[in-house]
This record gives C-alpha cells, sequence and structure tokens, in this order.
C-alpha cells in the first residue's frame, strides 16, 4: 500500500508539474531560450497614474494601469507570434540594452525594463511613451520596434478605456 502511494504521488508529480513547465519551457525556446518579460511604461504627473504593456516570452501581451509601483487593472490583450518575438529579443541583445546606463526621470517618466533569468535592467527617460525626443540612443530601434508592434495592442486597450474596462461586446478580442 505504501508503495502504491509513492508511486502516485511521483506520477501525479510528473503529470501535473510536468506538463505546465514543457509549456513554458517550449514558449521560452520559441522564443530564444531564457524565459523574458519586457515592460513599457509611462506616467507621473498630477495623478501618479501610470500605464503600460508587458510582452512575455511566450508571447502574451498584458496591458496594465495603477498608481506608481502597483498594477491595479491588468487585461490580457493577445499574443504575438514566436517569430516576433525572437527579433525583438535580438534586438535588445543587439542593442545591448542590458548595459545602458540611463535613469532620468521627469514630470511624467517612460521606462524599458527587462527581466531575463536573474537579470532585470531599466532605462527611463522624461515625456510620455510616445515622445521620442529625450529617449536614450541605444533604446531607439528597440523603443520603435515595441511602438509599431504595440500599435494594435494599444488601440485594443484604448477602446476597453473608453467601455471603462469592459471589452467590446460587438468584437470580440482576438489574438494576432
Amino acid at each position: 500500500m505504501k508503495a502504491l502511494l509513492i508511486l502516485f504521488l511521483i506520477l501525479g508529480t510528473g503529470v501535473a508539474g510536468g506538463g505546465c513547465g514543457t509549456c513554458k519551457d517550449s514558449a521560452a525556446n520559441d522564443a530564444g531560450g531564457t524565459p523574458f518579460i519586457i515592460d513599457l511604461s509611462s506616467g507621473g504627473g498630477f495623478s501618479g497614474m501610470h500605464s503600460g504593456f508587458t510582452i512575455k516570452s511566450d508571447g502574451s501581451v498584458l496591458y496594465w494601469q495603477g498608481m506608481y509601483g502597483r498594477r491595479e487593472d491588468v487585461r490580457p490583450l493577445g499574443s504575438m507570434d514566436a517569430g516576433e518575438i525572437r527579433r525583438l529579443k535580438a534586438l535588445i541583445d543587439e542593442q545591448k540594452l542590458a548595459s545602458v546606463r540611463h535613469r532620468e526621470t521627469g514630470n511624467m517618466t517612460t521606462s524599458l525594463s527587462v527581466a531575463e533569468g536573474e537579470l532585470l535592467y531599466t532605462i527611463s527617460w522624461p515625456g510620455m511613451t510616445e515622445d521620442a525626443s529625450d529617449i536614450p540612443e541605444a533604446v531607439r530601434p528597440v523603443h520603435a520596434e515595441l511602438q509599431r508592434l504595440l500599435a494594435s495592442f494599444q488601440e485594443k486597450a484604448m477602446k476597453e478605456q473608453q467601455n471603462g474596462g469592459r471589452r467590446d461586446p460587438v468584437s470580440p478580442p482576438k489574438d494576432r
């Protein structure tokens, strides 16, 4: 009886945990190896509100908003395909963003953060996400690519915000 219980625990743990780990590892491998998260956000000003987009190595794209340091409203918006994720990650690596040391702030501040494995780096500059004038030179190509990739997701987020956070009942969300 004891042997059956041990066998059940081993098999149960392997099936329950192994399936999810395999999916995550597969998604990370599709995007280039180590799982990563990219955040592009802006905010500040009188209200202190921040909003931004999170892109995960599995392709999922989230829109979030909240007071500085808090994500009070997080909404999944869809996903990017593995090819887009690989190209974005390659561009980040090519521009050597991990070595960029730029932490400026203003009344309104934009931040680009990348978390990969044990590494976390954040680059910030004054202004809103769309304002390109103060973006550090090394970040410009990555920022431009993020703006291009996120354009359709930004449109979806704006529609939801205009609907009071509700998804548009006429057109259900679609993944790209």
